[in-house]
């Protein structure tokens, strides 16, 4: 079980993900087909991942996230694995009269992105 606080980017620990995290897979690998009609390929990697989710944060969070996210690349540990990643902030909306919600300058919904280096 993850519990709270299962993943830190750059040793912060995030809050956990309301609408949980999407982990796509990449493949890198060039192919061609052979005289005979078999699959030629030369694999560079495989099941480069991208972990993606949506964060629903105060204006405090936001400025971290896009503190973190202004990296060239930092240290993501889920699940108990280090991984290196780029981070990136891929769009942020301000919550309709959140400015006026109590110990923050407006409620934000972030799309978060991290990418496997």
């Amino acid at each position: 079980m993850l519990g709270n606080n299962y993943m830190t980017l750059n040793g912060v620990a995030l809050p956990n993900p309301k609408d949980g995290i999407t982990i796509s897979y990449q493949n890198i690998e060039r192919t061609a087909q052979s005289e005979a009609g078999t699959d030629l390929a030369v694999v560079t990697r495989l099941k480069k991942r991208t972990f993606s989710w949506t964060a629903y944060v105060t204006s405090d969070w936001k400025g971290k996230y896009e503190t973190i996210c202004g990296l060239t690349q930092c240290s993501f540990v889920f699940n108990g694995e280090t991984i290196t990643v780029r981070a990136r902030v891929s769009g942020a909306t301000m919550q309709a009269n959140s400015e006026y919600a109590d110990r923050t300058s407006g409620l934000w919904t972030l799309g978060i992105q991290l990418i496997e280096v």
